[in-house]
C-alpha cells in the first residue's frame, strides 16, 4: 500500500521587524537610509509544519555560504540530544518540485537534525510572494554571521544574474556590503548585459555654422521647419518598419559655446532643442527609455 504523507501545518501571519520587500519585476526594493530590507506590507505569511526530513533540501543556488561549519552543526546536535527547545527554521516550497522544500535559513540546523537521526522536522514555510530568495536567504544569513568576501561576491553575482534589474543598493542591503562594493562584484556582468542600440541617429544639421562642409542639397540646407518635418517623417517611418524590440539611440553632440557661438548669442530662427526631438519622437510612437544629459543622448524603444 502506498502511503502519502500529509504534513501537519498551521498558517498564520507574523510581522517581520525591519524588513520590507516590494513585489515587482525587480523582486526586491529597499528604503534608503533604513539599513534594512522590508516587506511591502510589513507582514509575511508563515505556515508552521512538521515535514519529513527527506523532503527538505539545501539548494546551492540560493544558499549564500560556501559551506557549513561542522562545529556549529555539532553544537546544535548536542543541544538537540540534551532536549533543548529548537525553534523551527525557514523553508519555502521548491519552485521546481512541489513535494520538496528548500532551506531559506537553517542549513546548520538541518544538518544537525540529520546527524541525530531525526525523521521529521518542525519548519516555517515562508510565502515569499515574489521576493528574491537569494537576497532573502543572504539577509537572514548575515543575522548570524557576516558573509565572507567570496561569499558576498558570489551571492551578489547570483542575484544580479537572476535579476539584472536589481540595483547595487538593493543587493548590498541584503548581503551587508556597500553599493560601491557590489558595483565591483558585478561590473563585468553589467557590461555584458548592456546591449547596443539597433539604430543610431547622430547630430542635427549645423545649418550655416558649417555650411562649407555640407552638400548644398543636403538636409543642412533646409529651413528649421522643413528639417523638423523631414525628421518627423523619418522617425515615423522607422517606427512603422522596425521590429517592436528595436532600440534607437538619438545622439545630439552639442555643447556650450558651440562652434564659438555663446548660447546667449544663438538665434532662435534655426535653433533646434532636445525638446523638439523629444516631441517628434514621442509623437511618432517611440518610447523614451534612457536619457544622458552629458551627451544629450536619448534612447527610445519602438
Amino acid at each position: 500500500m502506498t502511503q502519502i504523507y500529509v504534513p501537519t501545518c498551521g498558517s498564520y501571519f507574523v510581522p517581520v521587524p525591519n524588513q520590507k520587500f516590494k513585489n515587482s519585476k525587480s523582486n526586491l526594493s529597499t528604503t534608503k537610509g533604513s539599513g534594512h530590507l522590508n516587506l511591502k506590507s510589513g507582514i509575511m505569511a508563515k505556515t508552521a509544519c512538521i515535514v519529513p526530513i527527506t523532503q527538505i533540501i539545501l539548494d546551492e543556488e540560493i544558499y549564500p555560504r560556501s559551506g557549513v561549519y561542522p562545529k556549529r552543526v555539532s553544537l546544535f546536535a548536542e543541544n538537540m540530544r540534551d532536549g533543548f527547545k529548537i525553534d523551527p527554521f525557514e523553508v519555502q516550497i521548491h519552485p521546481e518540485h512541489d513535494d520538496k522544500y528548500r532551506i531559506l535559513d537553517g542549513a546548520h540546523l538541518w544538518h544537525a537534525y540529520k546527524e541525530i537521526g531525526a525523521t521529521e522536522i518542525s519548519v516555517l514555510i515562508i510565502a515569499l510572494d515574489g521576493v528574491d530568495p537569494i537576497l532573502y536567504a543572504a539577509k537572514k544569513a548575515i543575522g548570524h554571521l557576516q558573509l565572507t568576501e567570496d561569499e558576498a561576491g558570489t551571492t551578489a553575482r547570483r542575484a544580479y544574474e537572476n535579476n539584472p534589474r536589481l540595483t547595487s543598493f538593493e543587493i548590498g542591503q541584503a548581503i551587508g556590503r556597500s553599493r560601491q562594493a557590489v558595483d565591483a562584484y558585478i561590473a563585468d556582468l553589467r557590461a555584458a548585459t548592456r546591449s547596443k542600440p539597433d539604430l543610431i541617429v547622430f547630430d542635427p544639421p549645423y545649418f550655416k555654422k558649417q555650411s562649407n562642409n555640407y552638400d548644398s542639397d543636403g538636409i543642412a540646407g533646409m529651413s528649421k521647419a522643413n528639417y523638423l518635418k523631414f525628421m518627423e517623417s523619418f522617425v515615423a517611418s522607422a517606427h512603422l518598419n522596425a521590429k517592436k524590440s528595436t532600440h534607437m539611440a538619438f545622439i545630439n553632440a552639442d555643447w556650450c559655446d558651440f562652434q564659438s557661438t555663446p548660447a546667449k548669442n544663438e538665434t532662435l530662427v534655426n535653433s533646434i532643442l532636445i525638446n523638439d526631438y523629444l516631441w517628434i519622437l514621442n509623437q511618432s510612437g517611440w518610447q523614451e527609455t534612457q536619457f544622458w544629459v552629458e551627451a544629450d543622448t536619448c534612447r527610445f524603444l519602438n
